[in-house]
């Protein structure tokens, strides 16, 4: 699967359920390294109401925000802030082997190249869930209100080999359970609060659309990098 999707589980140690391999497992206590060992973490964001896109990720910031609490001052951003908050939904985009393997093969411009591909193609795919609505944040009696977030909130994490050290490039995007309310949705009866938490359930829907759209956008990428050529999937 192109797209692969992991629910997290609740509150700043749901930020720590990587490990980098078997051995880590025995160690919670360095759970978060497969996170933030290889270059650490970009974040990603719509609306930069919490954080700035493109900045790098400190671990003590994402664990608030996995909790609901404000990384700038530690006050709850959503109801239910803290340990029991639901922290969000992995989002991993890996390619086909045979482009792991061909950066594993190649050069430091070679590399480089196949890393910004991926990178430029990950881009895409966030940008698509969130022009599609694939994520959204709910008001109303019940819930009943969907609306498109107005700052959605990821954490990006670039990887290159599996817990076995196979070369495996892939990133996984962390959909925080923390958006930006929408301007109707602050002013709403039932909703006044300037973000609210997430609904992920057109993202299963859509999942692998989702992973189509980041294979042709790597596909592109690639093309014009190195010319390569492909044939469809399956053939």
């Amino acid at each position: 699967m192109t797209a692969s999707l992991h629910r997290l589980g609740a509150g700043a140690e749901a930020g720590l359920y990587y490990t980098n391999d078997s051995a880590r497992e025995a160690r919670p206590d360095r759970r978060d390294e497969y996170y933030l060992a290889e270059g650490g973490g970009v974040w990603w964001s719509t609306g930069e109401s919490v954080v700035r896109y493109g900045a790098s990720i400190e671990a003590a910031s994402f664990r608030d925000l996995c909790a609901g609490r404000d990384p700038r001052n530690g006050r709850p951003l959503v109801r239910g802030a803290g340990e029991g908050h639901w922290a969000g939904q992995d989002m991993t985009l890996t390619p086909g082997k045979s482009v792991s393997v061909l950066w594993m093969a190649g050069d430091v411009e070679q590399r480089a190249a196949i890393e910004a591909a991926h990178h430029a193609a990950v881009e895409r795919a966030l940008a698509f869930v969130d022009a599609e609505g694939l994520v959204t944040v709910r008001t109303g009696a019940g819930g009943s209100e969907k609306h498109c977030p107005a700052d959605l909130i990821v954490a990006r994490f670039a990887h290159f080999t599996t817990r076995e050290g196979d070369p495996n490039l892939h990133t996984h995007c962390v959909i925080l359970n923390v958006a930006g309310a929408p301007a109707q949705a602050r002013s709403g009866r039932y909703s006044r609060s300037s973000h609210l938490t997430i609904d992920p359930e057109r993202l299963y829907e859509y999942q692998r659309v989702v992973g189509a759209a980041y294979r042709a956008a790597l596909a592109q990428g690639l093309r014009e990098r190195f010319g390569f050529r492909y044939r469809e999937a399956g053939l």
